[in-house]
């Protein structure tokens, strides 16, 4: 049973722990047990649920953090409206411009579509926190 264990979790400590917990299992049931057919296949059994059960709280713990992780919902929607107030205040060639640049992928010393008013090459440059995020 240690081999099974051992393939389907790679780690001795843990297949240990599945080991103890399913033969301290089979000790508790022996009465009903007793009369079974295969014990050692029903601890086999226990070690596999114990080892799922394991598994699912780990991705349950890795959801809360991940949500957790989030941030306040307030003032993602506080950031969102200061940069529309800051994008509003832009003329609206640099506004596109900054769209093509940041969105679409687009450098800026790249010719610009036809329906996009001129600016200078250069002059549409990311703010320093969206610099800042790209270089890491």
């Amino acid at each position: 049973m240690l081999r099974a264990l051992f393939l389907l979790t790679g780690n001795r400590d843990h297949v240990e722990d599945l080991a103890q917990e399913a033969f301290f299992r089979v000790y508790e049931r022996w009465d009903r047990l007793g009369d079974s057919a295969n014990p050692a296949g029903y601890a086999y059994r226990v070690a596999l649920n114990a080892h799922r059960s394991r598994l699912r709280r780990l991705v349950r713990a890795a959801k809360r953090s991940l949500r957790s992780a989030e941030g306040d919902p307030l003032q993602a929607a506080d950031e969102r409206d200061s940069i529309r107030r800051a994008l509003g205040k832009l003329p609206i060639g640099q506004r596109e411009a900054l769209v093509l640049v940041e969105w679409v992928g687009l450098s800026d010393a790249q010719p610009m579509p036809r329906f996009i008013r001129p600016c200078a090459a250069g002059s549409v440059t990311p703010p320093d926190g969206i610099a800042r995020r790209r270089e890491a």
